[in-house]
C-alpha cells in the first residue's frame, strides 16, 4: 500500500516546560517581643521591645524601617526580606551539612537572601566569611549563584528538585531546610563556635 507522506497532517511541536522554581516555603516571624537577631558573626543579639529596636539599629547602623520589615512589623511595598546588611532573624538561620560527612552542621552566616546588588547578597558573605576559610568546601564567586539557589530551595540538578551542590546540602531538609526553634536556641545559648568574629574565621 502507497502511503503519501507529503499528505499527512503535521503536528504541532510540544513545547518544552521550563523548570519549575521550587522555592521553600518561608515560616512565619514569631510574634514578639523578644525578636531575635543573628549577626553576620554569628552572635545572637535578644531584642526585648520596640523602643530596643531603636537603639539596637543606632548602635548598628542599620535602618529602623528596613529592620521592623525584616521582623514582620511592617508589611512594606515589597516581599519581607532573608536579611538587612547580613543580619537575619534566628528563625531563618540555615545550616549546611556535607553529604556522608561527620554530621557536622555548618551555619550560613549573611543569609541566603539578596541584596540590592550582587555584592550584598547574603550568600556573597557568607562565601567570603565561612567557605573561604575551609577546604572542604568548594564554594567561590564562580558557583555562587547555583549556592544561592541551594539556599533558596530552587537548585535543580538534571532539571531534578536536588538538596545536593558539590556534596553539600540544607541540614533540615524534612522541614524546608529551617531548623527547630529549640535547636536554635540551644545551637546559639551553648555553642562557643562563633563566640567572636575571630573564633568564627578560624575554627
Amino acid at each position: 500500500m502507497l502511503v503519501l507522506l507529503g499528505l499527512l497532517p503535521l503536528m504541532p511541536p510540544v513545547p518544552k516546560r521550563p523548570p519549575v522554581a521550587r522555592e521553600r516555603v518561608i515560616p512565619r516571624t514569631p510574634a514578639g517581643p523578644p525578636w531575635k537577631l543573628i549577626s553576620p558573626y554569628g552572635i545572637r543579639h535578644v531584642i526585648e521591645d520596640r523602643e530596643a529596636i531603636k537603639t539596637f539599629c543606632s548602635d548598628n547602623d542599620l535602618d529602623l524601617y528596613n529592620v521592623n520589615h525584616l521582623l514582620g512589623l511592617y508589611q512594606g511595598n515589597t516581599a519581607q526580606p532573608l536579611h538587612v546588611n547580613h543580619w537575619q532573624p534566628q528563625h531563618l538561620f540555615l545550616f549546611l551539612k556535607r553529604h556522608g560527612g561527620d554530621g557536622e552542621l555548618v551555619g550560613v552566616l549573611g543569609g541566603p537572601g539578596k541584596g540590592r546588588s550582587k555584592a550584598e547578597s547574603g550568600v556573597n558573605h557568607f562565601i567570603t566569611h565561612v567557605a573561604a576559610h575551609r577546604s572542604d568546601m568548594p564554594f567561590t564567586e564562580k558557583n555562587r549563584d547555583k549556592l544561592q539557589q541551594l539556599l533558596v530551595g530552587t537548585y535543580r540538578s538534571h532539571n531534578v528538585p536536588s538538596n545536593n551542590f558539590m556534596g553539600w546540602g540544607l541540614a533540615f531538609p524534612n522541614t524546608n531546610g529551617y531548623a527547630p526553634s529549640e535547636f536554635l536556641d540551644s545551637w546559639f545559648a551553648t555553642t562557643q563556635y562563633w563566640a567572636t568574629e575571630q573564633a568564627m574565621l578560624c575554627p
